[in-house]
């Protein structure tokens, strides 16, 4: 596939937590990072609203990153307690790991998207021709 790479902001969170820097994230690694985390989005009880926004400025890259906390939020009573927090993070790890090593390489935290060319099935990437060049109308 020829494409443009991107990473999730979830994926960039777990690069994050490769404390030996060999650019694979094991699950120990990712397991204490999301107990840091935690305490990094205030360690309280339970965390809501403008804590968990800044928790996902901060991590994440934006206030409107995803996941948010919908995603996190399991029971749905409009905040996040250290288990459902711990869980998403969880689950998010085991959806990046591919190939279930219970480690993510470089190559599991990034995803291909293809590009549309011109031509035959293309529909071209944003051009437009000028009006002189287009077909009358019907």
């Amino acid at each position: 596939m020829n494409g443009e790479f991107y990473a999730r902001p979830v994926a960039l969170l777990f690069a994050g937590y490769d404390q030996d820097h060999d650019t694979i994230v094991t699950w120990p690694e990712a397991e204490a990072g999301i107990a840091v985390g935690w305490a990094d989005a205030g360690g309280q009880a339970r965390i809501a609203g403008i804590a968990f926004t800044e928790w996902s400025e901060r991590n994440l890259g934006s206030k409107g990153a995803l996941p948010g906390l919908f995603s996190f939020d399991r029971n749905r009573d409009g905040s996040v307690d250290a288990e459902e927090f711990a869980q998403h993070l969880r689950d998010e790890f085991e959806a990046l790991d591919r190939n279930k090593d219970e480690a993510l390489s470089r190559s599991e935290l990034v995803r291909e998207m293809a590009i549309r060319t011109e031509g035959p099935g293309g529909g071209g990437r944003g051009r437009r021709q000028p009006p002189g060049d287009m077909p009358p109308r019907r």
